[in-house]
């Protein structure tokens, strides 16, 4: 099981005046865990509930067994004393990581969006 916490930024609900939708989805922008932003679907049944800088976690399990194309959607919101430590935990690993790397003279690579497959795959 796979999952990430991030923090919410934005919130895209399809009602808003500010957006104009083809479908009844929410869409979140997030800033996840290790600084990457990105935008995810948020399930319908949370949806309503989402507020700018709750923390989330985003479901990055694979689809099928056949296909390891993570789920991507949003399906826990996290408030209190949960949230705050589960965000810091988070914070305090990344921060870590990046002192070893420092340490070690390697660059931390950045990952901008999940990779569906592996890059072998492609072909």
């Amino acid at each position: 099981m796979k999952f990430h916490p991030g923090k919410i930024l934005t919130i895209m609900k399809p009602s808003s005046k500010d957006v104009i939708s083809a479908n009844a989805s929410t869409q979140v922008m997030i800033e996840m865990w290790d600084e990457n932003i990105l935008t995810f679907t948020i399930d319908p049944k949370i949806a309503t509930k989402a507020k700018k800088n709750d923390v989330i976690i985003v479901d990055y399990n694979p689809t099928s067994e056949k296909m390891q194309i993570p789920k991507t959607i949003i399906t826990k919101i996290l408030r209190g004393k949960i949230a705050d430590e589960t965000w810091k935990k988070y914070k305090e690993y990344l921060k870590m990581k990046k002192s070893m790397a420092k340490k070690q003279n390697i660059a931390i690579p950045v990952q901008s969006q999940p990779q569906a497959v592996p890059k072998s795959s492609y072909g």
